[in-house]
């Protein structure tokens, strides 16, 4: 007996309507063949089978469409992005009429060599060419009514979309029997002509009412092509080898056999459109599955995985067994005359039977693979099964052992490919690996789940466990305090806006790296964005969040039509272990000023760490290495690195991750809440937004997208643009100038303009005009100068009005530029790990931080590409002080200094102040 929870009841919700929809298409895609056999007999089949394929093909165009452009539409548009939104409908437009148009000439033009081929008897060459003649008007409307039809169900038209999806299936099977019945296979192809037309014209009504939101546009873009074939590629790639699967039996059998033994690859293909139904089972577990991967909870995952496990082996035995025993039933549709023949179908349906549990449990792993972000291991599954391994072992199985050996070489690769599916995950990922891959997950964090019924019993029950967890990790009293607080009154709240009504939830524990994320869920009552009870929903979270002021590290409220969920990162201490990190090192003034760090000069794409990566790259759904190790050494200049060209090398990936507005609003909070977690008080992060165009941004989308992240994490911080050195970029400086002058705040914005680039490729000098024009629209700059290049770079710098510069270390002994950059009152943005690995300064046992000090120059310390660099803050403050010994005095001066060049109010600066005394 399964225990109903939340899980469960979410679970099961989503199966039910999963396999109504399933099942729904398998008789649509069937119902053509059986109703041909009826009316028409073998030749009729066999002609419909024929067309088989290339239907399989337009349904592999149509489900990229239905499935692929609906979900990018929702997301853009619950980000409240229209014009987005728009966009892409118009591009499931473009590509539907693309698409239709495209597969309507070649079928046009190449549909009499294709029915030639199969050297077909004239019979059955006279029902496939009557039949191609309507089917080929159906191939051209079928894309775009497909996307419409969704589309309409996506702008809440649920009414109209059923009336469309009843009048494509329904009115198809009732039409096409009449007219098959009165005018043979001509009446056949033209019922489902005349349904999907009439279906295509329902649409259409849809964009004469007042509430249609949809907005008729054509665009195109390779962007939105890529994200809805990655979103689509599981579905589809089924069909297109199905496709492949039908081409190549048919062709075969034909001339083995005759082209009157082709109904034999409709038997083929019968089963094989059955076993669509599996598909209901993935289906069901996506929306929770995405949910405990994204969280790491692996406990979460294998739980959903058990319940998916059994549903799929009983799906598969359950078809099994129907099939076996109602075969002879079954195969009635086609109407079978010739007996020698109908015992075939038969015992091939027999055979392929035995199979349908690998099958159920192989649509299963595929659907988890796409959703662990493994779609090349699924789609190798997919092929395998239903193409690569089936089109061979079928010939050649047929070649040893007849007819039958077709049946049986399907029924084979359906074994091999579990079997290989075992096998490259053993290989890739290790033996212990299969099949959820997630012993690297379960290195990283510990998670816990549970499962209950929201009441004031239940709830202390759960408080109950969660804390004997915490107690036994070794978490000190605090800590665990701020996590059950706000666990308890989380689930009040949900208890007391139910009104007693019973309310099943779950509550997800992941913790890693010292942050505790507990996330609620239940089924109770769904506060929407439109209701009054939504206020009071908020303030109950903020409150939520006051409670944990000194441990929250963010928090996030998410409400939809499945199910409420809150989540909160609480940081965790462990009794006795507080700030280990460097427990050798222990200066006492150091000690005194840890968790009160500035960083002048961070540059964000540099800052992106392992963690930060990973969860971009799963939300953006690229690929990036499974362990952490060779993620590392992807983003990660090792400690003994010498060749500066290996920062570039090293930037790509996080630069990647960062195209989107999406990714950068994220990376930019993720980096905030990282260096606040580290102690950092305040932070001037640096980005050039004309890096962050390659995926279709401006560089103004780049710098909202970024204030935006700013807006949602609590740590006091700033932007500076950045321009970049180069050739043929002037232009792209220019826009960056006017975007700096157009957000310039004094705080909680962009403060202030930068140039990076290396000093090689372009001198200072040639920037002259560039900062002449900052300087008279009074934007503040800071310039990258002395890194790579003399002290004629800093001197030039200095002499356009920069308040600061980044690096500077080059001057070091040029007494000219020294007493400049003094005299000035220039400060100096000093990256002592960064100017190692990038040989500013050849060693560090001459690095210049006590010159420029002693010698009466503003310093400060930083970490410029932290992430690439591998160091934190706290590295770098330790590295000074065992280099020099530095007395407590010059530790505080240094934040002093960096209070002081800070851009930002005098008020904000007064307060750090206040934080650097206590």
């Amino acid at each position: 007996m399964i225990k109903h929870t939340f899980v469960t009841k979410k679970y099961f919700s989503m199966l039910a309507r999963g396999a109504a929809s399933s099942l729904v298409l398998t008789l649509l895609i069937m119902s053509d063949a059986s109703i041909a056999g009826r009316f028409t007999g073998e030749e009729g089949v066999a002609g419909v089978t024929i067309f088989t394929p290339l239907y399989l093909l337009a349904c592999f165009f149509a489900l990229r469409l239905s499935y692929g452009i609906p979900s990018l539409y929702s997301k853009a548009m619950g980000e409240m992005e229209k014009e987005k939104a728009d966009k892409i409908f118009g591009f499931g437009l473009f590509e539907s009429i693309m698409s239709g148009g495209i597969f309507f000439i070649l079928t046009l033009i190449l549909g009499e060599q294709f029915i030639r081929h199969y050297a077909l008897s004239e019979a059955v060459y006279q029902n496939a060419a009557v039949y191609f003649y309507w089917m080929k008007y159906v191939v051209l409307v079928l894309p775009i009514m497909s996307l419409l039809r969704e589309m309409i169900y996506t702008d809440g038209d649920e009414r109209l979309s059923n009336i469309i999806t009843a009048t494509e299936i329904y009115g198809n099977i009732i039409l096409s029997a009449i007219l098959c019945h009165s005018f043979g296979i001509a009446g056949l192809g033209l019922g489902s002509f005349i349904s999907v037309y009439v279906a295509a014209i329902l649409c259409i009504t849809h964009f004469y009412k007042e509430d249609n939101t949809l907005r008729f546009n054509l665009y195109f873009s390779a962007k939105t092509f890529y994200d809805m074939a990655v979103c689509t590629l599981m579905d589809s790639g089924i069909y297109l080898c199905l496709c492949v699967l039908g081409v190549c039996l048919n062709r075969y059998v034909a001339s083995q056999f005759g082209s009157e033994m082709i109904i034999i690859v409709a038997v083929i293909l019968l089963v094989k459109e059955l076993q669509l139904v599996f598909d209901c089972v993935g289906e069901a577990i996506a929306p929770l599955m995405n949910i405990y991967i994204e969280e790491k909870n692996y406990v979460g995952v294998r739980k959903l995985w058990g319940h998916a496990n059994r549903t799929s082996l009983m799906g598969g035995v359950v078809l099994a067994v129907a099939l076996e025993i109602l075969a002879q039933t079954i195969l009635k549709i086609y109407h079978i005359t010739d007996p020698g023949l109908y015992s075939v179908a038969v015992s091939g349906v027999r055979i392929m039977a035995i199979s349908l549990p690998v099958v159920s449990y192989l649509y299963l792993l595929t659907t988890y693979y796409f959703q662990r972000k493994k779609r090349w291991l699924g789609l190798i599954v997919i092929g395998l099964r239903d193409c690569v391994l089936a089109v061979p072992l079928a010939i050649t199985m047929t070649q040893l052992f007849g007819v039958y050996g077709l049946f049986e070489g399907v029924t084979v690769a359906v074994v091999l490919s579990f079997f290989a599916s075992i096998i490259l995950v053993a290989l890739i990922f290790g033996p212990k690996n299969y099949p959820l891959i997630l012993q690297h997950i379960k290195r990283e964090v510990e998670s816990y789940l549970y499962e209950f019924t929201v009441n004031p019993e239940e709830i202390k029950k759960v408080k109950d466990e969660i804390a004997t967890v915490l107690r036994k990790d070794g978490y000190d009293s605090d800590s665990i305090m701020h996590a059950l607080l706000m666990f308890e009154s989380t689930f009040m709240s949900i208890y007391e806006e139910n009104e007693g009504a019973e309310v099943l939830a779950e509550c997800s524990v992941v913790i890693k790296d010292g942050m505790l994320i507990l996330t609620g869920r239940d089924d109770g009552k769904v506060i929407g964005m439109s209701e009054d009870s939504m206020d009071l929903y908020l303030l109950r979270a903020q409150a939520q969040k006051r409670l944990a002021t000194q441990r929250i590290f963010s928090s996030k409220h998410m409400l939809n039509m499945m199910y409420n969920s809150s989540t909160f990162e609480i940081a965790m201490t462990k009794v006795g272990k507080e700030e280990e990190s460097k427990p050798e090192q222990t200066n006492t003034a150091l000690e005194e000023a840890k968790k009160k760090y500035i960083d002048l000069h961070l540059h964000l794409d540099g800052a992106l760490t392992v963690d930060i990566v990973r969860r971009l790259a799963e939300m953006q759904s690229i690929d990036v290495p499974s362990d952490d190790e060779s993620l590392k050494e992807m983003i990660t200049v090792p400690d003994d690195n010498d060749n500066p060209e290996d920062f570039l090398k090293r930037l790509e990936l996080p630069l990647s991750l960062l195209q989107t507005k999406e990714g950068i609003k994220e990376g930019v909070r993720l980096v905030c809440d990282n260096i606040m977690s580290q102690g950092m008080i305040y932070a001037e992060i640096r980005f050039a937004p004309q890096l962050h165009t390659k995926r279709g941004l401006s560089q103004e989308d780049a710098v909202v997208a970024a204030l935006e992240g700013l807006k949602e994490t609590e740590l006091m911080a700033n932007f500076i643009l950045s321009c970049i050195r180069g050739e043929e970029n002037d232009k792209e400086n220019e826009e960056t100038l006017r975007l700096t002058e157009k957000y310039l705040v004094e705080h909680g914005g962009v403060v202030a303009l930068d140039l990076a680039g290396s000093e090689e490729r372009a001198a200072t000098e040639k920037y002259r005009s560039l900062f002449e024009k900052a300087k008279s629209l009074n934007i503040p700059f800071t310039i990258h100068a002395g890194e790579t290049d003399g002290p004629q770079s800093v001197k030039c710098a200095v002499e356009f009005g920069a308040k600061r510069i980044g690096h500077g270390v080059r001057i070091s002994g040029n007494e000219e530029v020294m007493s400049l950059v003094k005299e000035k009152g220039v400060t100096l943005e000093m990256c002592p790990t960064s100017n190692i690995q990038k040989q500013a300064v050849a060693d560090m046992a001459k690095y210049p931080l006590k010159e420029f000090m002693d010698y009466g120059i503003k310093v400060t310390i930083n970490t410029d590409d932290m992430g690439i660099e591998g160091v934190t803050m706290a590295d770098e403050l330790y590295l000074m002080e065992n280099m020099y010994g530095m007395p407590p005095e010059d530790l505080k001066t240094l934040l002093y200094n960096a209070v002081d060049a800070a851009f930002t109010t005098e008020k904000v600066k007064n307060k750090l102040r206040d934080m650097i005394e206590v």
